[in-house]
This record gives structure tokens, sequence and C-alpha cells, in this order.
């Protein structure tokens, strides 16, 4: 018999929730690797990484290993080795058996979690190396006690494909990348789901043949040429000194312009990752329409894809990994970076171990259909989300969902968002904007108190109503004509 749902409780600081199975994966030393302070020359000692597991809430074993056995790095120089390669990446036996003897097998996921500061864990292929000795649903726990309001009628996904020039033997091309991802759509999505797909000029032609050969499917294709105006960007060579606004990636304000005032809510990204000192982005080529001149890529940041997301109104992102990818390691971290940094499902794909695309359209159906779907058992998937979009009927933090009515111009008119009608995406800009501020607002004050009292809540107060006049004003407009 299926037990209740279990009512989450969230912890900010250290996401750990009630009454669910967690694995908190941490580091015991404050040292190089261990504050949170990447990418030293040279760590000032060895950490040991640290297992405490949780079953329905009980804490039930607690297991440590080196850095060593498990390959963690802890300088930049050693993460670099191994952003190609994960096989280095591997948990020592001892600690396999140990999670194996306890891990309950009764359908529920089990979770991830990681605090605020872990050094380079989150880059570690931790699903891959604990799935094919487990083989249970696994996700990764949110950062944020706020999920995202979204539309249960429709749905509107962008998809970029942004390949460097990257000489690799394992990889077949961008177009076998293009194919894998987009013939064979899944049927169901057909009738509520659009694709806004974005490529460069020499893949252009090919979704434009993908389009025409399925009618059934709702495919919008933007012309690469638009982007030309933008030019190509300069090198930067250092993430950390990428300003999140205003965007100066070519490629995001083409595909932000291009929409207009369309919503997205899904972006899906497959490119190359690239690892920074301090956190993973994104390593398109220069421009849609200019190629890489050598190897020298724009490398785009998290603050950045932070910006362009809010800007066109998504709730949820995705990262997959093709074949040949120069930093699997700076898409694992960039996963993780955005998960802390805003609300809502990320997803990280790594389409080498998901050859006939299986895992990214059951992670998909499970993350963004309509349709209810369990979490899918598969190394290929990283998901981080909040609790109850993995368990419906879940019980969240009731004066969370108050604060998110009270703050967000969502709460206060659902139906603007919960329609078949896109969102326009000034408004679906608003409020995640507004979303990802409680989150922040959340993560500083520690009582109900302080937060009512809050110059913070107060402004974000007016904001959401000057939101929804405008909102309701522009609606009455358009039922008058």
């Amino acid at each position: 018999m299926t037990p209740p749902p279990p009512k989450v409780t969230i912890d900010t600081g250290a996401p750990i929730r009630q009454e669910l199975n967690v694995i908190k994966i941490s580091l015991s030393s404050p040292g190089a690797g261990g504050s949170g302070q990447l990418g030293a020359s040279t760590p000032t000692e060895d950490p040991r990484v640290l297992f405490d597991i949780s079953v329905r809430g009980e804490a039930v074993a607690s297991l440590e290993a080196t850095s060593d056995e498990v390959g963690l790095p802890l300088t930049l120089a050693q993460a670099r080795e191994s952003q190609r390669d994960e096989s280095r990446f591997r948990l020592p036996s001892h600690i396999l058996a140990a999670i194996d003897s306890v891990a309950p097998r009764d359908g529920w996921p089990l979770w991830l979690s990681f605090p605020r500061y872990c050094g380079y864990l989150p880059l570690l292929p931790w699903e891959p190396m604990l799935q094919h000795r487990l083989n249970v649903p696994m996700l990764r726990l949110s950062y944020s006690d706020v999920q995202p309001i979204r539309s249960t009628k429709a749905l509107d996904v962008m998809s970029c494909f942004a390949f460097p020039s990257v000489e690799n033997s394992n990889d077949p091309g961008p177009e076998h990348t293009v194919r894998y991802f987009l013939e064979g759509i899944p049927r169901y999505l057909a009738s509520y789901t659009t694709f806004h797909l974005f490529a460069s000029a020499a893949l252009y032609p090919l979704l434009l043949d993908v389009r025409d050969r399925n009618p059934h499917l709702h495919i919008i294709v933007y012309d690469p040429e638009e982007a030309r105006r933008y030019g190509a960007a300069e090198n930067t060579p250092d993430l950390t000194s990428v300003s999140p606004e205003p965007l100066e990636s070519p490629w995001l304000m083409w595909i932000r312009d291009t929409l207009g005032r369309t919503s997205i809510d899904l972006v899906h990204f497959v490119t190359h990752g690239h690892l920074g000192k301090e956190e993973g982005g994104l390593a398109p080529s220069h421009s849609p329409v200019v190629e890489n001149e050598g190897s020298a890529v724009r490398w785009i940041s998290a603050r950045q894809i932070c910006t362009f997301l809010d800007q066109i109104g998504a709730w949820s992102v995705a990262f997959s990994s093709p074949l040949g990818n120069s930093s699997i390691s700076g898409l694992r971290m960039l996963q993780d970076q955005m998960a802390r940094m805003r609300p809502g499902p990320v997803i990280f794909h790594d389409a080498a171990r998901d050859p006939q695309r299986a895992a990214w359209d059951a992670a998909f159906k499970f993350a963004y259909a309509i349709e209810e779907a369990q979490v899918p058992v598969t190394d290929a998937i990283s998901m981080c989300c909040h609790p109850a979009w993995a368990l419906p009927g879940t019980e969240a933090d009731i004066a969370t969902q108050q604060l998110i009515n009270d703050l967000t111009v969502g709460g206060r008119m659902p139906d603007l968002f919960h329609g078949r009608e896109n969102t326009p995406s000034w408004l679906a800009s608003g409020q995640r904007s507004l979303e990802r501020s409680v989150s922040q607002l959340l993560e500083t004050v520690s009582t109900p108190e302080q937060l009512k009292s809050s110059g913070v809540a107060e402004a974000l107060r007016f904001t959401a109503k000057l939101l929804e006049r405008h909102a309701s004003k522009l609606a009455d407009e358009a039922k008058k004509k």
C-alpha cells in the first residue's frame, strides 16, 4: 500500500526535507574545496566526503570517504583534467554497499542534497555512480521552497542548438544531435505544446525539414539571419567578470528579441559546457551566423542565463550534453548553480548515456507534460526540483504559498498563467523576477514577524500590485475589442 504524501518542510540554509529519503553529501573540512572557494591552485588539506542518510526523516547512517577515493577535484586544474571523461569518478564499494543496505525500494525517490558551500561536489556524476547499484528513482533537492506558477493547459518549449567548432572524434556532428532530439517527439505533446527552435545558419535548413515532416506538431523555426545585427561577442576567458545585465551573448539577445511578446515555459540548451574557476557555463559558437575563430568561444555564464530566463518568463531550464562535449563537468556545475539562483526544475541530460533518448523523453514527461508520470529510473538524467513536483498531493509549506500569493502577480491573477493563452512575456518576466526575489527573501529572513515587517516584502507587494493593475487594464481593453 502506498503511504500518504509527506508534509514537506524546507531548511533553505541546508536543504533537508522531513519524511523524505535523503542522502546529504557534504565536505568535512573548511579548506579549499570544502568552503566553496573553488579553483585554488593547491588544496590546503584533504577533505573527506560525508554521506548522511535519512529514511522518512529518520537518520539511519553516516558514512565517509576521502576525496581521493571518489576522485573529487580540489583545484580548477584537477577539475578540468576530468571535465570530458567522467570515468575517474567513483564510489568506494563500502559506501555503495552501505547505501544499498538502507536505501528503501518503496517507489519513492531517493533525494540527493548538497549544502550551500560544497566545492566541486556538484560536478560529480552522482546519479550514474549510485544508479548502477541502487536502480531507484533519484532526484536532487531544490534549494528553494518557492515553486513557480505555471500553466497547466499549454506548454511553450524553446530549444537552442548552438555548437562550437570543436574537433572531437567522439562527436558525430551537429546534424546527428538535432535529429536525435527532434525526430520522434512523442505525439501526446502535440495537442498542447509549441516548440520554438533556434539554431545556427548551417542547421536552419534541417530545422525547416523537421518542421515540414511533422505537420502534427506545432513547430516554429526562427531564421538566424535575424541575429546578424548583433555581431560576434568578444572573448571573455573569465566567467566571473561577466555582468548579469544587459545580455551580452548574440544567441541570447537574438532569441529574446525574436520571441517578442511570447513567453516560454521551458528553455532547453543543447551545447557544450565550460568550466570556469567558480562556475560552469555554456560554450556555443560566437553567434548564430558567425563561426568560431579557431578554438575561441564566448562563454555564457549562469548569471547571464538567469537574466535571460527571467526576461522571457521561463520557469524551468534544461541542459543537454551532446556527444563529444568539451566539458560535461561545466554543464553539471551550471545545473547546480542555476538551481541555487532561481526556483523551478533544473535538468542536466547526458546524451552519451541515453542513446535511444528514452531517458530524456521520460524526464520531459515527468517534469513538463500535463499528464502525470513517474520519476524516471536512469543514470542519464539529473533533475533538481521541489519535493511537491515529484509527489503530487504533497503538502508544501503553507506560509510560503501564502507569501507567493501575496507578493507575486501570479497569486493574484492565476487565470492569466493557467489558461491556454500564452502569457505576455512582460508579465511572465515580472512573475519570474518576483518569484526569485521571494526565494531570496526567504533565505535572509528567519521569522514570520521579520518577514511581515520587511521593506523588501513591501516593495515586492507594491510591484505585484502594479503588474496586476496593468494586466487587468489590458485584459479589459482586449475584451472590449
